[in-house]
């Protein structure tokens, strides 16, 4: 994980809130993932990492939510693709790139 947000920071960064680089820190990036697996294991979240070869089959999830920018179109085609179905636009719902 920390290999590849240091790989794509540059890349992701228009869409993505504005971090410093103490985000990107690998004990920063470690206390996240900690946190995430804290989480799971109290049934509170569950944060999938996807990879090729990685099922979500038998979890048992209720609804599987996904966020993207209007404007990202290739985004909005792998959501498609995978069978998502836009709900509605949240206007005000994340601070991207500072705005």
């Amino acid at each position: 994980m920390h290999t590849y947000l240091l790989e794509n920071r540059t890349y992701l960064q228009p869409w993505e809130p504005l971090r410093d680089g103490g985000f990107f820190n690998l004990d920063a990036v470690t206390q996240r993932l900690q946190l995430m697996e804290h989480k799971a294991a109290r049934g509170e979240a569950l944060h999938v990492l996807m990879r090729d070869s990685m099922s979500i089959e038998g979890r048992k999830l209720h609804r599987i939510m996904a966020n993207d920018r209007p404007e990202n179109l290739r985004s909005a085609r792998l959501l498609t693709h995978l069978g998502f179905e836009t709900e509605g636009k949240a206007r005000a719902y994340l601070q991207i790139n500072g705005a």
